[in-house]
């Protein structure tokens, strides 16, 4: 989802970023013998600071996954596994404060890496919009609301079709309708529901005995 919100989102710079890539996009946690291609800071995505890098590696993608994987465990932050639109495997943690998210495409000598990197500055989240996003049975992990929409994380800890009946139930008494339901057993399940021609994207991953649910609420295109 975060790349598929990327290609949506991605609509300028801004200024004052540069430190925070700095830290978040630390060359230290590259592979061995990486090659950086191109690095882009000063970035906004949706009205949110957005940095990236581009890197050369021989390791194939499986192993550039591998990489992440045991990386991003042994820090702070949800851990999902996610296979986009076009099939591509991504890999995302997500954090209290920024999110990140990994995607590898093979090539001849290796593989050419995006790491992305989002973060919320303070104002983008406020204790008003959190108790709007209370739902019962969940934690509010992250809330993120902006004029082109609104991305909301939580934690439950119950099974993830648990989960998954409780997300449409709520949704569903509040005006939504479903219109897509893969089930929660894939990884990442997914929900899609439309209201007033409002979008609300659901993806589900099950770490026993939690589930975290990434929510993302676009406006109807005329509304925004």
């Amino acid at each position: 989802m975060f790349a598929v919100l990327l290609l949506a989102g991605l609509t300028g710079q801004t200024a004052g970023a540069s430190g925070q890539c700095d830290g978040l996009l630390n060359r230290a946690d590259l592979p061995a013998g990486a090659k950086v291609v191109t690095r882009q800071d000063n970035m906004q995505f949706n009205g949110l600071d957005f940095c990236m890098l581009v890197y050369q590696t021989q390791l194939s993608p499986s192993e550039v996954y591998a990489h992440y994987e045991q990386l991003w465990d042994q820090r702070p932050g949800d851990l999902h596994p996610d296979a986009g639109e076009d099939g591509d495997k991504r890999l995302m943690l997500i954090r209290d404060r920024n999110s990140r998210s990994v995607q590898a495409t093979a090539h001849a000598d290796g593989s050419t890496v995006e790491l992305g990197v989002i973060w919320s500055p303070d104002a983008n989240s406020s204790p008003s919009d959190t108790e709007q996003a209370r739902i019962q049975g969940f934690d509010v992990k992250t809330d993120i609301q902006d004029e082109d929409g609104r991305l909301v994380n939580l934690k439950a800890n119950m099974p993830v079709t648990e989960a998954a009946r409780a997300l449409i139930d709520h949704f569903t008494a509040t005006g939504w309708a479903l219109e897509r339901h893969t089930p929660a057993t894939e990884q990442p399940g997914r929900i899609e529901m439309r209201r007033h021609g409002a979008l609300l994207d659901i993806r589900l991953v099950s770490n026993p005995p939690t589930t975290t649910a990434a929510i993302t609420f676009l406006e109807a295109p005329g509304r925004r």
